[in-house]
């Protein structure tokens, strides 16, 4: 393809669309073959996930919140039982979201960035993020993460927003059910609602 001097070079562009679906840019300085082999692979899932994304929304904690849609959610209890270690319930995330990427042909996957004041809470979060980004990777899933204050913003207009306001939004705009007040499962269905709002 010839440029033009109003269109960037691929090579500017190749980190950019990369950046978008939560990949490593790579260097600029990259072979233009190899650029051009790279940016159409990235265009070509960019365009599959906003034709046809199938998201999956996930909270990561102990007790993880996750949601397919507005009617299928619910909440892992990730805690690991009496003789068992920590790694554990990495080990339960594995599974439970290898199972769900298959089973609903997911190809993409959001979850909530670690934040908050508490340090344990955090590394938690942490971890759990990790093995999601692990298991997207091994099964070739783009996945995409959103801060706390996105999400909370989203819902209710206010980025600093608590777990009663966001759980009162879920029920009023989402059809969350009013006898029910799981602030982990309204998270993710705000996440998934979010990413819908951005690639659907």
């Amino acid at each position: 393809m010839e440029r033009t001097k109003h269109n960037p070079p691929k090579t500017e562009l190749v980190p950019r669309i990369l950046q978008s679906v939560e990949l490593n840019p790579l260097p600029l300085g990259i072979p233009s073959k190899e650029a051009n082999k790279v940016l159409d692979e990235a265009l070509d899932r960019l365009k599959q996930i906003e034709k046809k994304a199938r998201i999956f929304a996930i909270d990561p904690a102990t007790h993880c919140g996750w949601a397919i849609s507005r009617t299928v959610y619910g909440c892992w209890d990730l805690t690991p039982k009496r003789d068992e270690s920590a790694g554990m319930r990495l080990i339960r995330l594995r599974s439970k979201l290898q199972e769900i990427i298959k089973s609903e042909k997911i190809n993409l996957v959001v979850f909530e960035r670690p934040g908050g004041r508490f340090k344990g809470a955090i590394i938690v979060q942490s971890e759990l993020q990790g093995q999601i980004k692990v298991v997207c990777e091994d099964l070739s899933i783009d996945y995409r993460a959103y801060s706390s204050m996105e999400m909370k913003k989203y819902a209710t207009g206010k980025g600093n927003a608590g777990k009663p306001a966001m759980i009162a939004a879920a029920k009023t705009k989402l059809g969350y059910p009013k006898d029910q007040n799981n602030d982990n499962e309204c998270d993710a269905l705000w996440l998934l609602e979010l990413a819908k709002s951005e690639y659907k």
